[in-house]
């Protein structure tokens, strides 16, 4: 709050300077005293008197207003101030060399603001309703006077509160009765009269949260100077996310502000809180990170206990979470991020318990170098704590960020096994179609054997000597003995090569594809590949003749159309997995385009040697709603499943004739009655 005051400032007329001698009034001010002998106290009231005489060679026959202003003598802050009319038709003019006499009470404000060395000061005439001249030019400045005084502090009351007290000792828990007791005291030299109310506020610090506010209210038996009065109040602690932390108990005496309060250090208005600080929740730390393994490998499985102790005033809830952090010190990599379920496993107040988990250090050279272990208590798989931990003499921060201990292990490298696919035989001109054998040859070039016992070795034909999801599989082979350290095995075995793939092509075999055996930075040598030109066979399918009606159609109509399709070679046909497919379209032009309509699929699942041919007769139905004159025609290999190297332009034929397709009728239904 913004407290202020407010002072009138009456608007002055302008001086006039006096150029030759002139007859006016020149008010001055004879005599400023106090009108009385008695001691002045701050909120009290100063009677101020002083007389006002004509100096000049005229009467001063127009009212005028005079100002009186009390200023601090060491700020110049005003503490009072009043314009003080003087009334010309009730106290007449002011003759030439004649006075007047003129008085005031002024009030001032309560508080040290008013107390010591202040100064009165009086202004005539502050607007310059009269012109006043003499010779000097002095006449307006002349109208001044001041009066030096001092004021004590009035007896006051300052209400406080001591011996803020709380019971029983933290560890509270939910709805167990709290006890805050404190002293109201009376610490000025006046009587506290009338009423006030005392308010206890509990903050707990953890949450920002108040979680108990509680009034006591002083119905208006008096408080002497000095005097104390015992004060308490009991609450039920509450729960859940309220009832653990770190708690501010205040107490405020005169909540309301309705007791004027003072005191020599002008602190009365602001000393009426006290406040003591507990805290009542766990506090976690971990005191000890232990390793098992004396001599950690690459791929070790770590035993990792820690022990974590409750430093607060409260016990844990029986569930939350710790997080377990393994990183490379070496390279920051982490390697290890487990969140730890603790379940039933509440730690009494200065208590502890102790962890135990397994994790696994990463193979090969990444699980080797200097590893840090991190153990942080209470943080959970979305990296926040869930409890609110305090203790006596922490901050809320540093009780929540004490909840971390480290150990360092240095790992070493494990053997490991190292396979090494070589290709020692493939076909010299191999075509698309054939059955092929490939040799090749795998061995351990690692220090170790193989612990797997059985693993796959795969071959791909691919385009580039990368293996790669669009590669195609041509076979396996099982691999089902351990393979010792510098040990080979050979293998050979036939693949049926896939038509319509020619030119530069690879044979790939991957050993141990399926990452059976535990290679952890060596696989890359477990591809081998090797270039070879590969041939494919290929057919030309033609469709020969198209036989379709012609004439007159409605839509709904069946029709039978024959066509027939030969093989031109220069390959005979083997027919592929699933056949191929004819297609009848029924086209508004002669050539098949996006207006056509298909009619029918039909597939051929049987081979065609080069020169053969096959005929096929169907019964098609015409579409309903088309209209127009329509070709027939008919399209082989329609979902190239055939290769045929690009002769495609030959596979699709129209009929020689066209047919008409009109409306079919339909009845037309009439309400008559």
């Amino acid at each position: 709050d913004v407290a202020f005051t407010v002072y009138a400032n009456p608007i002055s007329a302008p001086i006039r300077l006096a150029l030759e001698v002139t007859p006016a009034p020149d008010l001055v001010v004879d005599s400023l005293t106090l009108d009385t002998t008695d001691p002045l106290y701050s909120g009290g009231q100063v009677p101020v008197e002083w007389t006002i005489r004509n100096a000049g060679d005229l009467p001063a026959n127009a009212s005028f207003n005079n100002r009186v202003t009390v200023r601090r003598a060491d700020t110049n802050a005003i503490v009072a101030d009043l314009v003080v009319p003087f009334d010309i038709a009730s106290l007449g003019p002011i003759a030439a060399g004649a006075t007047r006499t003129q008085s005031v009470t002024l009030t001032l404000p309560p508080g040290l603001g008013s107390v010591g060395a202040l100064t009165i000061s009086l202004r005539l005439d502050v607007n310059n309703a009269i012109e006043e001249l003499n010779p000097e030019n002095s006449a307006e400045t002349n109208n001044a006077a001041t009066l030096g005084i001092t004021v004590e502090l009035a007896p006051f009351t300052d209400l406080v509160a001591q011996n803020l007290t709380i019971t029983p000792a933290p560890g509270w828990t939910a709805g167990q009765s709290v006890a805050v007791s404190w002293d109201a005291v009376n610490a000025g030299t006046l009587s506290a009269n009338g009423a006030w109310t005392e308010r206890l506020i509990v903050t707990n610090r953890s949450t920002g949260r108040i979680v108990h506010s509680q009034d006591l209210r002083n119905s208006g038996a008096a408080l002497d100077p000095a005097g104390v009065r015992a004060r308490s109040v009991s609450f039920g602690w509450p729960s859940g996310i309220d009832g653990t932390g770190l708690y501010d108990f205040a107490v405020v005496m005169d909540a309301l502000g309705e007791v004027f309060e003072a005191n020599d250090d002008n602190t009365a208005e602001t000393n009426n809180r006290v406040t003591e600080t507990r805290a009542s929740a766990p506090d976690l730390v971990v005191s000890a990170v232990n390793v098992a393994n004396t001599a950690p490998q690459s791929g070790d499985l770590l035993q990792i206990s820690y022990t974590v102790q409750n430093l607060g005033a409260a016990s844990t809830p029986a569930s939350w979470f710790d997080r377990v952090r393994i990183y490379s010190l070496n390279t920051g990599q982490v390697v290890q991020d487990v969140a730890f379920a603790v379940q039933n496993g509440a730690i009494a107040a200065g208590g502890e318990a102790i962890r135990s988990l397994t994790l696994r250090l990463p193979d090969g050279a990444t699980g080797t170098g200097s590893f840090r272990i991190e153990v942080t208590a209470d943080f959970n798989p979305s990296f926040v704590g869930t409890l609110n931990e305090a203790r006596a003499g922490l901050t809320v921060s540093q009780a929540e960020s004490n909840n971390a201990r480290v150990a360092d292990i240095t790992s070493t490298l494990r053997s490991y096994p190292d396979l090494v696919a070589t290709f020692t035989g493939v076909p010299v001109d191999p075509r698309g179609g054939d059955r092929v054998n490939l040799t090749w040859t795998v061995q351990n070039t690692g220090p170790v054997a193989t612990a797997a016992a059985s693993w796959v070795d795969r071959v791909y034909l691919s385009l580039d000597p990368t293996l790669g999801a669009s590669d195609i599989l041509l076979g396996e082979v099982a691999r089902n003995a351990v393979l010792g350290a510098g040990g080979t095995y050979e293998v050979t075995s036939g693949f049926d090569l896939p038509v319509g793939i020619e030119g530069t092509v690879y044979f790939l075999v991957a050993a141990d594809q399926g990452g059976v055996v535990l290679e952890p930075d060596t696989r890359g040598n477990n591809l081998a590949a090797r270039q070879v030109t590969l041939d494919s066979p290929y057919s030309d399918l033609t469709v020969q003749t198209v036989v379709a009606p012609t004439g007159n159609f409605f839509g709904g109509d069946a029709i039978t159309v024959a066509w027939r399709v030969a093989n031109a070679g220069p390959d005979a046909l083997v027919a592929p997995a699933g056949g191929w497919t004819d297609r009848v379209y029924l086209s508004p032009t002669p050539t098949l385009g996006a207006g056509a309509v298909l009619l029918g699929s039909f597939a051929r699942n049987a081979g065609l040697a080069v020169g053969a041919s096959y005929s096929r007769s169907e019964s098609l139905t015409l579409p309903p709603g088309a209209v127009g004159t329509f070709h027939v025609i008919v399209q082989t290999n329609a979902d190239g499943s055939v290769y045929e190297r690009g002769a495609v332009a030959n596979n699709t034929a129209a009929s020689d004739g066209t047919l008409a397709l009109a409306e079919a009728p339909s009845a037309d239904l009439r309400v008559i009655s």
